[in-house]
C-alpha cells in the first residue's frame, strides 16, 4: 500500500476527552477513514459534534458505545443512535437475540460493529473470566457475532490470526484496537500490536488513539503509523 492508502485505513480515537479536545481531532481525523467517539460524548453537545464533524469533512463517525442491552433496550438505543454516526459497536456479550435485535432495528443505516475484548484486558485475566487465550476467546465471540449477522469487528491487533483462521470470520472487516507505535504509547493497554503487525495479521482498519493524540506532533505521528503500515 502507499501512504494515502495507508492513511484510509486509520481511524483517530477520540475516547479520553472531552468536547472541546474532541474537536480538536476533528481537523486531524478529516483524511482519515474517520474519527471514533466514546460514550461519554453522549450529551447535549453530541448532536452538534455530529454536526460539526460532517462541515469540516470527517469521512467516517465511529460511535463506540458498546451496546450491551436486552431486546427491546438494544432495538431503542440503535434506533436512537443510527442516523448519527456511519459505525456503530455493539458487545456481542449482549447476546444473539440482542444482536439480531440490533440488525433488524437498524435497517442498514448504520454499519453494526460487534465489540469482542477491550485491548486494556491482560491475558492472566482473560484465561481468569473466559478459561481460554485472548486469542481464543475473540475467534470464539466473533464467530457468535458472525452467525447472529453481524459483518464487522472490533479486536485488539494482538488477537487476529485466529479470526482469520475461523471459517466464520476469516472475511469479516476487522477494526485492530491496541496499536502503538513505541512502548511509551502503551498506558492501560495490556494486548498491543504495532501498525504493520496489525495489518499482517488481518486488520483492516487501525483504530489509533493517544498514540496520535498525546504525541507531541499528531500529524508526524500519523505519517510515522503511516510508514510502519507501509511495510507490512
Amino acid at each position: 500500500m502507499n501512504r494515502e492508502e495507508a492513511k484510509s485505513r486509520i481511524i483517530l480515537a477520540s475516547d479520553f476527552g472531552s468536547t472541546l479536545e474532541t474537536i480538536h481531532h476533528v481537523d486531524l481525523a478529516k483524511n482519515l477513514h474517520g474519527l471514533k467517539v466514546g460514550r461519554q460524548l453522549v450529551g447535549k453537545h453530541f448532536g452538534w459534534l455530529v454536526d460539526h464533524t460532517k462541515v469540516k469533512g470527517v469521512k467516517n463517525l465511529f460511535f463506540d458505545e458498546r451496546l450491551n442491552e436486552g431486546v427491546d433496550q438494544m432495538k431503542q438505543d440503535v434506533n436512537a443512535r443510527a442516523d448519527l454516526a456511519d459505525y456503530l459497536s455493539i458487545d456481542i456479550q449482549a447476546g444473539t437475540a440482542a444482536m439480531r435485535s440490533a440488525i433488524n432495528a437498524n435497517e442498514d443505516r448504520v454499519t453494526l460493529v460487534g465489540s469482542t475484548i477491550a485491548s486494556d484486558m491482560s491475558e492472566a485475566d482473560c484465561v481468569e473470566l473466559h478459561g481460554m487465550s485472548s486469542k481464543r476467546r475473540v475467534a470464539y465471540l466473533g464467530s457468535i457475532a458472525a452467525r447472529a449477522g453481524l459483518t464487522h469487528l472490533t479486536a485488539s491487533g494482538h488477537d487476529l490470526a485466529e479470526l482469520r483462521q475461523e471459517p466464520a470470520t476469516r472475511n469479516m472487516t476487522i477494526f485492530a484496537t491496541g496499536i502503538i507505535l513505541n512502548t511509551d504509547d502503551i498506558h492501560d493497554q495490556q494486548r498491543v500490536s504495532y501498525p504493520s503487525e496489525a495489518i499482517r495479521n488481518g486488520a483492516d482498519y487501525l483504530v489509533i488513539g493517544r498514540a496520535i493524540t498525546m504525541a507531541s506532533d499528531p500529524e508526524r505521528a500519523i505519517e510515522r503509523i503511516a510508514e510502519d503500515m507501509m511495510l507490512a
